[in-house]
């Protein structure tokens, strides 16, 4: 089996993992299976040697695993992890930058803000730059896979919001 066929196999399920994990209720959870769909998504890239993702990817999972052991405690990570995490981010694209179209990566950055704070319903919108961003480049590096995986999660993010528009665990003192 080629690389090509193996990425595009990891591309299914994380489409899978990514669905699933914005229909989640709570911040610990998406953020838990967040983690999950980030590492398939590192591997993807690397099947396809696109270091661009791989670091983003990598990062990405740094974030949601910190972040998910904060929420499971019930608290916030400080403000300068997330500005750590913002300039490895930047950093690592920067570093990896092999094309033009490595810019939409950093859409995402959008993202780490989004799951830092602690209101669920800016944590989805958040995931829409990212899904946005990541999406074009997926395209525009073969990831046909994760391309329509970032299609996807535009559509359930709009469920999600429709789903819970009236949920009072959008309020930020009850997204633990």
């Amino acid at each position: 089996m080629n690389n090509f066929l193996i990425a595009q196999i990891l591309g299914v399920i994380l489409i899978i993992l990514c669905v699933t994990s914005i229909q989640m209720k709570t911040k610990q959870r998406i953020v838990f299976v967040s983690l999950i769909a980030n590492l398939v998504f590192v591997t993807q890239f690397i099947f396809l040697g696109r270091w661009t993702g791989v670091i983003v990817g990598a990062v990405t999972v740094m974030r949601c695993l910190i972040f998910y052991l904060y929420a499971r405690k019930g608290k916030r990570s400080p403000v300068w992890i997330l500005a750590v995490l913002i300039l490895l981010y930047i950093g690592g694209v920067i570093w990896t930058w092999d094309s033009w179209y490595c810019a939409f990566t950093l859409l995402a950055v959008i993202n780490i803000y989004g799951q830092w704070q602690t209101n669920v319903k800016f944590l989805r919108l958040g995931l829409l730059s990212a899904n946005i961003g990541i999406g074009i480049y997926s395209v525009l590096t073969m990831a046909y896979m994760g391309a329509l995986n970032e299609l996807l999660q535009i559509f359930s993010v709009a469920i999600a919001l429709w789903r819970y528009r009236n949920d009072k665990t959008h309020h930020p003192s009850n997204n633990k």
